[in-house]
């Protein structure tokens, strides 16, 4: 059996970071095939308790306390994804503990096979292409829900990799919709490591606040991705017209999820992936008040195809779960691009 292997270097080589509109084109277009062209996809999570996850890591009580609000984000997950174009898994790892050993919090591999016979094609560093994907989304909600006008402020809470691929790509699409973007991390010391890299990286402008009120008050476009245990984002903060994009955990709070509700528009990437995955403000919300309609979440394919309109409507708040589909999309053109330019290493096994 011979397989392409695309490590980080060879993604690198083929200016991975500097493609992000034409990623982003590629995540739209899998958001739309998976549901018009029939994508098969499941997605397979593994995460112990956080006390089983302390001891499995033998964590001593000062570290514990150190995470007592942190998310340890701890799973073991494969998602996998069938369509009539492409086939493939990935396999990710994840445990916020990891930084007490100098790792990162989460690495993934993919595996891409042929959809006809399933027989393996190529196997790629999944972490990087996983980062961007998740990053398209900020460009996709953000080219639909931002307001069409120049001077949009922009405000992110966090500033881990998912941040930074979500500026790549909203820099790389809607530079010229943005005036500023603000940041805020509860970490001030690498909250200006970040602003100082990025804005080397981004022609908009971006700046570090030191609260999440300075960041979002007046925020026409906030995306969340933090570690945090509970909601670091709702109501009164958030100004009338706003969207809030959450890209990771249970971030957002219940008064914003009412207003958007009653008032606005919900929107997911995948609802019952975001339901059977349960571990985001979305899903939290329903859980907690079952006298609410499910008919009320949309889903951002219909954005993009134009099946909804979202003019009409003053708070939005869109909750990605991230799907298996788009991760495989991704990863077979970083794979069409190899076969192109003869970058990559084959093994036999």
């Amino acid at each position: 059996m011979r397989v392409l292997v695309l490590s980080k270097k060879d993604l690198l080589e083929m200016n991975f970071e500097k493609n992000t509109s034409e990623i982003v084109d590629e995540v739209k277009k899998a958001l739309v095939e998976r549901v018009v062209e029939k994508t098969f996809d499941d997605k397979v999570v593994i995460s112990p308790s956080r006390e089983e996850m302390f001891a499995i890591c033998q964590t001593d009580e000062i570290t514990r306390q150190e995470y007592e609000q942190i998310d340890l984000d701890h799973k073991l997950g494969s998602l996998m994804s069938v369509s009539a174009k492409s086939a493939g898994v990935k396999i990710v790892g994840a445990n916020n503990l990891n930084k007490e050993k100098g790792f990162p919090r989460s690495e993934s591999l993919i595996i891409l096979y042929t959809s006809d016979t399933f027989r393996p094609l190529c196997i790629l560093r999944g972490t990087d292409i996983s980062a961007f994907r998740t990053g398209a989304y900020s460009s996709i909600v953000g080219e639909y829900l931002m307001p069409k006008k120049t001077g949009n402020l922009v405000a992110c809470i966090g500033a881990g990799k998912i941040i930074e691929a979500s500026l790549l790509c909203l820099d790389s699409t809607l530079n010229e919709r943005i005036s500023e973007v603000l940041v805020y991390s509860p970490s001030p010391a690498s909250l200006e490591k970040f602003v100082v890299r990025l804005q080397e990286k981004i022609g908009i402008k971006i700046l570090g606040v030191s609260s999440v009120a300075d960041a979002v008050s007046n925020a026409d476009y906030v995306i969340t991705a933090t570690n945090a245990l509970h909601p670091v984002v709702d109501d009164p903060l958030l100004k009338e017209k706003s969207t809030v994009l959450l890209l990771g955990g249970d971030e957002v709070g219940t008064q914003f999820l009412y207003r958007c509700y009653h008032h606005g528009l919900l929107i997911c990437d995948d609802w019952e992936l975001v339901k059977h995955r349960n571990v985001q403000s979305l899903p939290y919300f329903f859980n907690q008040n079952k006298q609410l309609k499910e008919d009320k979440i949309i889903e951002l394919w219909q954005l993009i195809t134009g099946k909804i309109s979202p003019t009409n409507y003053i708070s939005v708040y869109v909750n990605c779960v991230g799907v298996p589909a788009l991760d495989i999309k991704v990863a077979s053109k970083m794979y069409n691009m190899a076969i192109q330019t003869g970058v990559g290493n084959y093994i036999e096994l």
